[in-house]
């Protein structure tokens, strides 16, 4: 994954800290701005959590003006007023398609890759990294340093420490360990004393009482959608999502035609997959997708102490394959 500056400057004038999106975007931006960039990501692959984005397409945006994109969060909205205002939907997709990703736009009014690929997006922002020269290096970040007065001055990592005038944190938060969001950054940040709130899952299944989830077994229920409203009809929650109910393997992988293939593949790892579908957790009603069925895979394998290497899905243009 690294791509080093022939010769390394002994100090960095920006480290950022995760080469997810959020990280990229900045390092990209701190570059064009002239100063010399070290990006610093714990995965072999930058973008890790991109790919699984819009079950494998990688939502980029909303084909929407600013301030409807406001108008539609529920809560905190002045938290987002300057990044969206300053980068607004119609620039997103100016900035992609100036990367050479030609985009389409969805109902609903989400804009994905023409080619319905999250690797593109994440191909673009690799190479644009490139051209600007940004020194990008494999290592994970274990401390922030700082000087006497509690300036920061670098990154402590595990393979050794790197100086910089200024470092930017973009380490995701503790959704999904998988992809590298272990939650790091909220250790690094209260070590400096910032107050760090108690993080609030997002995006979290529901559960319901009695048997109903298990007489549903095997249901799926697309485009389903609840807005709660305030005493002044403000939208205050908003859930949308694909239902699917009771356990997930065994019937979806039925209902898919893929139940022999995963189930001749995986016993060639020595896993069987009565055993997966045995140690899978009763969900309730969660959401669906690519990630759902990845999910539970996951969790079961974890559930039996088995690695998951040789084991995985690929979506593709709407399919399973």
């Amino acid at each position: 994954m690294s791509f080093p500056a022939k010769e390394r400057e002994p100090l960095t004038d920006v480290i950022v800290i995760g080469a997810g999106a959020a990280g990229m975007m900045a390092a990209l931006t701190a570059a064009e701005r002239g100063c010399s960039v070290l990006l610093l990501e714990r995965n072999q692959k930058v973008g890790r959590k991109l790919y699984i984005t819009g079950k494998g397409r990688c939502n980029v945006t909303n084909d929407c003006p600013a301030a409807e994109v406001l108008q539609n969060v529920p809560r905190n909205s002045k938290f987002l007023t300057s990044a969206v205002t300053r980068f607004p939907p119609e620039e997103v997709k100016a900035f992609f398609e100036g990367l050479g990703v030609p985009l389409k736009t969805e109902r609903g009014n989400r804009v994905f890759p023409c080619s319905d690929k999250a690797a593109d997006i994440i191909d673009a922002l690799f190479m644009a990294l490139r051209r600007a020269r940004v020194e990008l290096v494999e290592d994970r970040a274990e401390a922030l340093l700082t000087d006497g007065e509690g300036r920061v001055t670098g990154v402590r990592c595990e393979h050794g420490s790197y100086a910089g005038r200024a470092v930017i944190l973009a380490t995701g938060g503790a959704s999904y360990p998988l992809t590298g969001s272990t939650g790091d950054g909220y250790a690094m940040a209260a070590a400096l004393e910032h107050t760090i709130l108690p993080p609030r899952g997002s995006l979290v299944p529901l559960v319901a009482e009695g048997d109903l989830c298990r007489r549903m077994q095997g249901l799926s229920l697309r485009n389903v959608a609840v807005k709660v409203r305030n005493q002044k009809k403000k939208v205050v929650y908003y859930l949308s999502m694909e239902f699917l109910t009771g356990k997930f393997l065994g019937a979806n992988l039925t209902a898919l035609g893929k139940y022999e293939i995963y189930r001749d593949a995986l016993a060639e790892l020595g896993i069987h997959l009565s055993d997966l579908e045995d140690a899978e957790r009763e969900p309730g009603l969660g959401n669906g997708g690519l990630g759902r069925l990845a999910a539970c895979f996951l969790d079961s394998l974890a559930t039996l102490s088995l690695p998951a290497v040789g084991c995985g899905i690929r979506y593709e243009l709407g399919l399973f394959r």
